[in-house]
């Protein structure tokens, strides 16, 4: 037996199609009532709480510029050490 079950989104929640009658469906069938619509879904980003919704992409992006941001830090480090021993060897050479 077809079945039509129409249903839409409705922005305010309420149902816009509402029929209480009762039909006789098949022999021991009865449909008592129909509501046809639902709430509409709302986008992720209006979805979290607190904080508003992160996507995974976003999430990526920042942990990879993070990382960037560390391995610059690790070599402008490593490049202060280097010209610091220089310093101290040339300031022995010359004290010498």
């Amino acid at each position: 037996m077809p079945v039509d079950l129409t249903f839409s989104c409705n922005p305010t929640g309420e149902a816009t199609l509402v029929d209480n009658s009762a039909v006789q469906v098949s022999p021991g069938v009865t449909r008592k009532s129909i509501v046809g619509s639902f709430g509409c879904p709302e986008s992720r980003s209006d979805a979290g709480f607190p904080e508003p919704y992160t996507s995974n992409n976003e999430i990526k992006r920042s942990l990879t510029k993070i990382q960037n941001d560390a391995l610059g830090g690790i070599a402008a480090g490593l490049l202060g050490i280097v010209i610091a021993i220089t310093a101290i060897i040339l300031n022995r050479r010359k004290s010498q």
